[in-house]
């Protein structure tokens, strides 16, 4: 069989569209997988996106409900009267109309000039709020230890200050006989009573 010109030519024509069809697949193929890798990575990106904005709106909830419990411990404290300026005089009423319920012999005190608490308390509020305290020191004659108790129990539950007692000595008086009705102990007792300013903002 003779190949002629045009054989070869044929034939060269062929193997470059066949050529060119496999490069043209080789390339489409290429093409597809870069395709799909930024499908991927697009979708992968997206997922990200999407768990990132998902923390956000959990930790938003959370910061939202934690200054919901601040403000209403803040109210609360403010509505007790615990937020502001001293009130000595209601305190000094307050033990005087504890020791006349409890039928109590006269407390004797001194409250000491009110200092800073804490600095890192009122660190920790940004400087909003001051934590102070000022220290009393009481003295009373009692029947049994239970009036010691319940008067601190008391100034607790009712005055305009947190109450934080700090140390109690009790001592046993010296009476002949006791009588009944007479006071046996003494007590002292040194304790804090906290209380919360605004601070410059």
């Amino acid at each position: 069989m003779n190949v002629t010109h045009e054989d070869v030519l044929r034939l060269r024509t062929g193997a470059v569209l066949a050529i060119a069809i496999v490069l043209a697949g080789v390339s489409l193929v290429l093409l597809t997988s870069r395709w799909h890798r930024a499908e991927d990575d697009a979708a992968r990106r997206a997922v990200a996106a999407r768990d990132a904005m998902r923390a956000s709106l959990v930790r938003a909830h959370r910061e939202q409900d934690e200054l919901t419990r601040k403000i209403e411990r803040f109210n609360r404290l403010a509505a007790a009267g615990r937020i502001g300026e001293e009130r000595r005089l209601d305190w000094a009423e307050r033990i005087r109309a504890i020791e006349t319920a409890r039928r109590l012999d006269p407390v004797r005190y001194e409250i000491a000039p009110r200092r800073p608490l804490d600095p890192a308390l009122s660190a920790a509020t940004g400087g909003h709020f001051e934590f102070l305290a000022s220290s009393m020191r009481i003295e009373m004659r009692l029947l049994h230890e239970g009036d010691l108790i319940a008067l601190l129990d008391d100034l607790q539950g009712s005055v305009t200050a947190l109450v934080r007692p700090r140390a109690c000595t009790i001592e046993r008086l010296a009476w002949q006989g006791e009588p009944a009705g007479r006071a046996t102990l003494k007590a002292q007792c040194t304790m804090d009573w906290i209380t919360i300013r605004e601070g410059a903002r």
